[in-house]
Order: structure tokens, then C-alpha cells, then sequence
């Protein structure tokens, strides 16, 4: 498949009427261009199913009806080609469903490579009884199933922290000794979510180096005897184990939090107040909800956290940057006092986020995320700071 979209300024009520668009395509680059779609006001279109190892060509035109009739209303765009790729999968895309045996929901969350160029996906799948399971899927590099891994290609995980319900995967790294690290959470006796780490041999088999049994739960980082939950796993130089995510405080708000552990899975107890995690909440002023989404570590090792906070007021989350010494206190070299804060980057003015987090070759950090544009929609945005 091929997705493709675009951008329109069309005006349902401007005189005369945008209707929609005109969607053409034709294979190769000397074929001829038929049309394979009449869209409404939409800016995306899949186009499937297609031939593997092909090139196809595209364009797009707006038109508004008179009558009966379609009549063109803009020239057509550029022109725009892709071509599939049939050394992955199927026509270079693989589907996998009912993992877990429950014939139900399933997703894949994360994504990552080992050394051999395996390619290696976490998230969760529904199990017989209704509940997710955590999954990880290892495929070799033509897109199927890689049968050395536990047998049949995929791990499947359930009851992490004791309450045989939600377990779910939400990021995956790959050590430099090959060990396959998850975080994510499991739902404990009590109905709450607790924040977990598993750790796993190449071979798909749970480590039991790592805290005994391949398995690390942690509750009540911020105190509120409630919800914890990992969203970002890193490695740093020392193999220490760095996980940032969220978790209830007495108030019933989420708080930022970040976890360290030791390569045995101990918690790292020269980080943060001698615990092995911090918490932070309010870095916005709104005394709400704060929360972690994506966590990398620079070349001086300080740590970097991207995510929301609320700022004072509705609903109006604003993207933070967190940027913490190695020790787990707020580096004051960073903006002042550690933290960005930026709102309203696409003109809206509610709902900014930054969920992922990476610093590039020359020390430049750079978010991805979204913001809420005028229309009340979400825009992608990047944004790129100074180290």
C-alpha cells in the first residue's frame, strides 16, 4: 500500500464551492494518468492493494459540482511517486493479528533493531479471557516471523505485577549484550496499573539475572498509591536503565516521573533522592497533570525528558523539555532552571506535546509531537533546540 495525503485551502461555502478532490495515478513513469478516487474534503487516501517492486505516479486536482457536473476547480498538484518495496512482507508491510489467542485487539508500539538487523516490535495483544498481554514480535529482516526467537517469533507476557489483567508494552531497547528490554505497565491486584520492566534473552526467554526472574514492578514513584506507568526506556553508557513515564500523586494528578536502575535491576540508589527515581509535577503552573513521553541521554550525560504539562486554567497542556544531571537533579544550565516550556506553536490555543526525543550529531535536541492548530485539529510538529 501507498499512503498518501496533501494539503487544500478549499472553502465549502466560498462561491463557487469547493466539493473535493480528484485523485489520479499511473504506473510507471511514461504510463498514463486514470483517476482512482473522488474524494470529499479529506487530505489522505490509501491506496491499496498495489503490485510489489512498482512505481507509481500521483497527483491530485480540487473540483466543485454544477449540477450533475464535476468541474475542475484547481490545475493538479505536483507530481508525486513512491514505490513498493517486495523484499519486506507483503508488498512491503506485514500483518499480525490474534497473537495473544483472543481473537481481539492488538498493537504494536514501539519499534527497534538488534545487532543481526532483527527487527523487533512491543505492545500489547487481547488474550482469551478479554485482557491484553504483553507481546513482543521479532521478525528477520524480510518480514517474517523469526522462529529462533521463542520458538515461533513472538513472547507473550501476562500478570507482571500480580492482578492477571492489562499488561501492555510501550517502548523497546536493545542492549549492547543483546538483552531485549520493555517497559510498559501491568495491572496489579488492586486494579492499578504499576510500572514495569521486563528484560529478555536473544533467544526470547525471560533473564533471570535481571531482579531474579527478568522482571522489575514499581508503585507509588509520586506517592498516590495509584497508577504508574512507563512510556520510554533508554541505556545509558554505564548500562544503567533509564525509564521515564508517569504516576499518580496524593492529589490524583499525574506527575512526570523517571526511574533508574542498575544493570541487575536494582533501583539506582545514587540517583534522585537516594531512591533511584524522581518525580516532577507543575512544570507548567497549572498544578495538574504532568507527564513523560519520550526519554533520550545526551553526550555529557545528562538525561532528557519530553512530554505535557498543564498550564493554569482548562484543558491546555503545554509541551515540556525536562533536562536533569546524572545524579536525577534539574540541570539550571538548561533555560534556568532545567525545563522548556512551549504553547501554542500551530495557533491554537489549547494542546501541546512532545512524545518523542533524540539529540543529533551536533548536540541539537529535537522533539516530535503535536500541537492544536485554529481549526481545533492536532499538527505534527518538530521542534529543535540548542543543546
Amino acid at each position: 500500500q501507498i499512503d498518501l495525503t496533501w494539503k487544500h485551502d478549499l472553502n465549502p461555502v466560498q462561491e463557487p464551492p469547493g466539493t473535493g478532490f480528484e485523485l489520479q495515478r499511473k504506473t510507471g513513469a511514461e504510463g498514463t494518468y486514470e483517476t482512482i478516487a473522488t474524494l470529499g474534503l479529506v487530505t489522505s487516501y490509501q491506496d491499496t492493494p498495489l503490485s510489489p517492486t512498482t512505481t507509481y505516479y500521483y497527483r491530485v486536482s480540487a473540483y466543485h459540482t454544477v449540477g450533475e457536473d464535476k468541474v475542475q476547480y484547481s490545475n493538479w498538484s505536483n507530481e508525486a511517486f513512491a514505490t513498493t518495496d517486495s523484499t519486506f512482507g507483503t508488498n512491503g508491510f506485514v500483518v499480525h493479528s490474534n497473537t495473544a489467542g483472543g481473537n481481539g485487539d492488538g498493537e504494536g508500539r514501539a519499534i527497534t533493531t538488534d545487532a543481526n538487523g532483527k527487527i523487533l516490535v512491543t505492545g500489547w495483544s487481547k488474550n482469551v479471557a478479554g485482557n491484553n498481554d504483553m507481546v513482543i514480535w521479532r521478525y528477520n529482516s524480510d518480514g517474517t516471523l523469526d522462529t529462533t526467537f521463542d520458538t515461533d517469533g513472538t513472547v507473550i507476557h501476562n500478570g507482571a505485577a500480580g492482578g492477571n489483567g492489562y499488561d501492555g508494552g510501550y517502548s523497546i531497547a536493545v542492549n549492547t549484550n543483546g538483552k531485549i528490554l520493555i517497559t510498559g505497565h501491568s495491572q496489579n491486584t488492586a486494579g492499578n496499573n504499576d510500572m514495569v520492566i521486563w528484560r529478555y534473552n536473544s533467544d526470547g526467554t525471560l533473564d533471570t539475572t535481571f531482579d531474579t526472574d527478568g522482571i522489575v514492578v514499581h508503585h507509588n514513584a509520586a506517592g498516590g498509591d495509584a497508577e504508574d506507568w512507563g512510556n520510554s526506556i533508554t541505556i545509558d553508557i554505564n548500562g544503567k536503565i533509564l525509564v521515564t513515564g508517569v504516576s499518580r500523586n496524593a492529589s490524583g494528578n499525574n506527575d512526570m516521573a523517571i526511574w533508574r536502575y542498575n544493570p541487575d535491576g536494582t533501583l539506582d540508589t545514587t540517583f534522585g533522592g537516594g531512591n533511584g527515581f524522581i518525580v516532577h509535577h507543575n512544570a507548567a503552573g497549572g498544578n495538574s497533570e504532568d507527564s513523560g513521553w519520550g526519554i533520550t541521554i545526551d553526550t555529557n550525560d545528562k538525561i532528557l525528558v519530553t512530554g505535557e504539562s498543564f498550564l493554569p486554567g482548562p484543558y491546555n497542556p503545554a509541551m515540556v523539555i525536562w533536562r536533569y544531571n546524572s545524579d536525577g537533579t534539574l540541570d539550571t544550565t538548561f533555560d534556568t532552571d532545567g525545563i522548556i516550556i512551549q504553547d501554542s506553536v500551530a495557533g491554537g490555543d489549547e494542546s501541546d506535546s512532545g512524545y518523542a526525543i533524540v539529540i543529533d550529531s551536533n548536540d541539537k535536541i529535537l522533539v516530535a509531537g503535536c500541537s492544536e492548530n485554529a481549526a481545533s485539529n492536532n499538527d505534527m510538529i518538530i521542534w529543535r533546540y540548542n543543546a
